[in-house]
């Protein structure tokens, strides 16, 4: 497990996912509200701790062939946890907010995907060593799809499992959509000009 999850931080969010998962699964949905879905909830908590581990299953056997490339798969990792961790707290409640004022959604789609594009251009920067402008097209474009996958992620969910994930609580579909997106572009169009300026810092 250490090989999978290197440092304590991982082991502590494996550790959450694992627990909270479980303890939604076995416990009696009747004790909850209307609008939460436990046993979606429960299984999703093991969702996410896969996907944690994933990167380590898919780039084991290279991981040892320097340093540099080990950390930058942990901080991909632990910008993953702290995704995973937020988009969790978001289905337990707390986007539900944005009924008090509090746009959390919102600015989980504009902080996340800066994060996560430093973390996954820095990456491919060093376990493909091309150009850097190689790693931007790559990255960038494998947030955007992410971007766009999770809303229909959440399109799919409501249409089939009866939850409300689309939208602000099933409504003003449209429009949370378009700032869904339009934030997630602007997070990750910020995080990859930051990196990339600080390359060109590096480099010269």
């Amino acid at each position: 497990m250490n090989k999978l999850l290197p440092s304590p931080f991982l082991k502590l969010v494996a550790l959450f996912f694992a627990l909270a998962g479980g303890f939604l699964l076995i416990s009696n949905p009747q004790i909850y509200p209307d609008w939460f879905l436990p046993g979606i909830t429960g299984f999703g908590a093991f969702v996410y701790l896969f996907l944690l581990i994933l990167p380590r299953l898919l780039f084991r056997g290279s991981i040892t062939d320097a340093e540099e490339k080990h950390d930058t798969l942990t901080k991909l990792q632990n910008v993953g946890a702290i995704a995973f961790v937020a988009g969790f707290l978001g289905t337990l409640g707390l986007h539900r907010l944005y009924m008090i004022g509090l746009p959390y959604d919102r600015l989980l789609h504009l902080v996340l995907p800066y994060l996560a594009v430093i973390a996954l251009i820095r990456f491919l920067s060093v376990w493909y060593p091309r150009p850097i402008w190689y790693a931007m097209f790559y990255g960038v474009t494998g947030i955007l799809l992410i971007l766009i996958g999770w809303e229909f992620a959440e399109y799919l969910s409501d249409l089939y499992l009866g939850t409300k994930a689309f939208g602000q609580g099933g409504e003003n579909l449209f429009s949370d959509t378009l700032w869904n997106v339009g934030l997630g572009a602007l997070g990750t169009l910020v995080g990859s000009i930051r990196i990339y300026k600080k390359n060109k810092k590096t480099n010269y």
